[in-house]
């Protein structure tokens, strides 16, 4: 059969894992990623929802597959299932609350215990559009971060700032060639760093559901 000739491309899989407190806006910002429109209305996630696109290379297709976690505090324990064997983590607060940044940090102190150690951590602060609320300046956010020794960056998702950016930095540093020699060699999936690709370059998304 022809189609038994055509080489398929490996897929080189990436688990993003979204973690925050409630109402920080993740799953605003999982949908802006990944349907480009959001839900101004929308229950709070429970457990955990999925989703993925594909971004087609020449040699290889990257999947970067996004899972938004529920920020209520009966779930936390939940969230190891999900971050367990992630490559990145995109922790979110939401910058008209301070006790959500708290909330960050004990996200953050939990993958740096508990996570993949080669992990990319994100810090992300939401709701910038939101400027006559706001609580916690870029500066404070950004120290915050270079405390940790992280990537930082402020979003709105229901503005769609910065949210293809955001995402085109996490992608271009996930470990893609390092997995695609580990697949060719038989060894699965590591982590380490660096890709490069643009999230112009999406071709397709699934919905998977929630």
């Amino acid at each position: 059969k022809m189609e038994g000739r055509v080489r398929k491309k490996p897929v080189i899989k990436h688990k993003i894992v979204l973690l925050g407190d409630i109402a920080v806006g993740k799953t605003s910002i999982f949908q802006r990623f990944i349907d480009k429109d959001m839900s101004k209305d929308h229950n709070p996630t429970i457990g955990c929802c999925y989703n993925f696109i594909n971004i087609e290379e020449k040699e290889y297709t990257k999947r970067i597959e996004l899972w938004d976690t529920a920020g209520q505090e009966r779930f936390h324990s939940l969230a190891a299932l999900y971050y367990k064997n992630a490559q990145a983590a995109l922790v979110v607060y939401d910058v008209t609350s301070k006790s959500s940044l708290t909330q960050a940090q004990r996200w953050i102190d939990e993958l740096n215990e508990k996570a993949n150690p080669n992990i990319l951590i994100i810090l992300a602060g939401n709701k910038i559009d939101l400027p006559e609320q706001r609580s916690i300046s870029e500066e404070q956010g950004k120290t915050f971060a270079d405390e940790y020794g992280l990537l930082f960056k402020e979003v709105s998702a229901l503005k769609n700032i910065n949210i293809k950016e955001l995402f085109n930095e996490i992608v271009d540093r996930l470990p893609t060639k390092e997995m695609l020699d580990k697949q060719k060699s038989g060894e699965g999936s590591a982590a380490g760093s660096h890709g490069g690709t643009s999230l112009g370059d999406v071709q397709e998304s699934k919905d998977e559901g929630c």
